[in-house]
């Protein structure tokens, strides 16, 4: 068996690389956008990905950073039950969340608290992302 060269397997890799980017720029960069998001903002990342390449079925988000969101319990201190107010981040308060939604409405119900986005729609496709989470 013959090895390969190192030079010649970046040859290989660049040249796949550059095929994918050549070919298909608008995917690669949208690619990149969702992982380079995983670091900065999981949750947007997730949104983007379900946004292009999804079904369009409801988007079910973990609730674990909205729980410790300083936006979403300074918006819930004043909330009385069965209460819904619209929220809309400043991206100094709290970078994450503003990437990830910005304009929702927060439902206070008697045992949990519920963030609903409005409906995105697709171009070009039929459907809708709906995006539920609730916290308790």
């Amino acid at each position: 068996m013959e090895k390969i060269d190192k030079s010649k397997t970046g040859l290989i890799i660049f040249t796949i690389v550059f095929l994918i980017v050549a070919f298909n720029p608008r995917r690669t960069a949208v690619l990149a956008i969702i992982a380079g998001g995983l670091f900065v903002s999981p949750e947007a990342s997730e949104i983007l990905y379900h946004y292009c390449f999804g079904n369009g079925d409801t988007l079910y988000l973990k609730p674990d950073y909205f729980q410790l969101s300083p936006v979403i319990r300074k918006a819930k201190v004043d909330m009385r039950p069965v209460q819904e107010k619209i929220v809309w981040v400043h991206q100094p308060d709290d970078r994450r969340l503003s990437y990830a939604l910005n304009g929702f409405t927060l439902c206070a119900c008697c045992t949990t608290t519920n963030i609903q986005n409005h409906p995105l729609p697709v171009i070009n496709r039929k459907m809708f992302i709906n995006i539920c989470y609730s916290i308790e």
